[in-house]
């Protein structure tokens, strides 16, 4: 079990020495240890690549023309998942302040589970925005965009540019859409070598690459089909740096989360412990890896003794205000939304399980081979690369 670090080495503190390097005032988490606030605001040009899934632990199996370039390792925040990740590199918090604590989330406020960066209910629909629902009952904490002092800039996939999650948490950045990892590149290259320099204010330039999690997730973390793709962003991320060079630029590559495999035999399907399912007033939230669970009124035993006689192998049983309070979630004062996120219980495997609930007409676990959310090193550890450019 590993835990994340919000005290220096976590993503979060990554956020804190950008936002502190470009002129933002100081917030609740220090620095990251890794890169400091004046080697940020020494750069006229920062540019911040998340490659969704990319773990510190695999980086290091396959370095190649980037291990020159690897500061380090920094924790990802907990869950280890793309839904409370990528809202820390928006609002430069933990999942303690800006609560989105997974890709189910149960909110409180609309009486139902969602799913969190699609912001539609659970069962799936129309976005709920169309029925005049802002995604900020859903992220508690604004965008980090807004209060840096440069013109800030966002390069995502076209999937998403115009999402209402998206629009709200980069503060309506001026975005650019693109359709594979070339045009993402390109559209960075052009930015930050666009015009003269000296002319210009400083700038922050956002980008994110899902098709690493989308492959993981498919065929594996170990996959033939992973490796080739992360020899091809390898090589596109050295090329980029050679196109930035001149332009007064520092390029940072990290990571949401990383990933393990799991097996078919390591899947726990709700459907097959009814027992366990009784004892529930809600469905599962929270990520396969990390399952929150609302207990019913008078059903606390009941539901521990089950978990600890039957599933106590597999997975370990927390009490989510005891993670709360131990810090799992982040530092100091917590979001008043996040109790209600969190349900009674976590339920966090001690290996390669998952647990998952079919709703509906769903049917069983969508067949993902590589999985995260947990605890484990793999998934918990991102590499920090860093080329001056």
């Amino acid at each position: 079990m590993y835990k994340a670090d919000y005290q220096g080495g976590g993503i979060v503190n990554l956020m804190t020495s950008i936002s502190l390097g470009l002129g933002a005032e100081p917030g609740p988490y220090a620095p990251a240890r890794l890169l400091d606030a004046d080697e940020i605001g020494a750069a006229r040009q920062v540019v911040l690549l998340v490659v969704d899934g990319l773990g510190e632990l695999f980086f290091r199996t396959d370095p190649g023309e980037l291990a020159g370039a690897h500061r380090g390792a920094l924790s990802s925040v907990f869950p280890s998942a793309t839904a409370a990740a990528v809202s820390s590199f928006f609002t430069g918090v933990a999942p303690q302040q800006h609560a989105v604590t997974g890709w189910h989330l149960y909110l409180r406020e609309l009486g139902m589970v969602v799913k969190s960066l699609p912001f539609v209910p659970r069962f799936g629909g129309a976005s709920l925005t169309d029925w005049g629902r802002s995604p900020e009952l859903m992220l508690r904490r604004p965008s980090l965009f807004p209060r840096l002092d440069c013109e800030v800039r966002q390069v995502a996939p076209q999937q998403i540019v115009a999402s209402p999650y998206n629009r709200l948490a980069t503060g309506n950045a001026v975005t650019y859409a693109f359709d594979d990892f070339q045009q993402c590149c390109r559209h960075i290259a052009q930015l930050a070598c666009l015009g003269d320099h000296s002319s210009r204010r400083r700038q922050f330039i956002s980008a994110y690459w899902p098709q690493l999690d989308s492959l993981a997730h498919q065929h594996g973390i170990d996959s033939t089909a992973v490796r080739k793709h992360w020899r091809e962003l390898r090589s596109g991320i050295t090329e980029l740096a050679r196109e930035l060079a001149g332009s007064d630029s520092l390029l940072l590559v990290t990571a949401d989360h990383g990933f393990i495999d799991t097996r078919p035999e390591s899947v726990v399907e709700l459907a097959d412990h009814p027992n366990l399912a009784e004892c529930l007033s809600l469905p599962l939230c929270g990520e396969p890896r990390a399952a929150f669970a609302y207990v019913r009124p008078g059903r606390c035993r009941d539901f521990e003794q089950y978990v600890q006689e039957v599933l106590g192998n597999a997975f370990e049983l927390h009490a989510s205000e005891a993670l709360l309070a131990a810090g799992w979630f982040g530092l100091g004062t917590p979001a008043p939304e996040l109790h209600q996120r969190i349900g009674d219980y976590v339920l966090i495997p001690r290996g390669d399980q998952v647990i998952h609930e079919s709703l509906g007409d769903e049917r069983g676990w969508p067949g993902m081979i590589g999985v995260h959310g947990g605890c484990s090193e793999a998934e918990m550890l991102v590499p920090l690369l860093a080329l001056e450019c």
